[in-house]
């Protein structure tokens, strides 16, 4: 079985103890502060 290189967004709000609609925005976040260092988005918000 090949590890799991991603975390659903239920996981995430899980995993911090937060709501679906925060976890998405924390993901959103990460995302912007990743382009603004000349990152590509790491962290993806909906399905696989």
């Amino acid at each position: 079985m090949q590890a799991q290189n991603f975390m659903r967004v239920e996981e995430v709000a899980q995993e911090l103890g937060i709501s679906k609609s925060h976890a998405y925005k924390v993901i959103h976040k990460l995302n912007a502060e990743l382009r603004e260092k000349g990152l590509s988005d790491h962290f993806r918000a909906g399905q696989s």
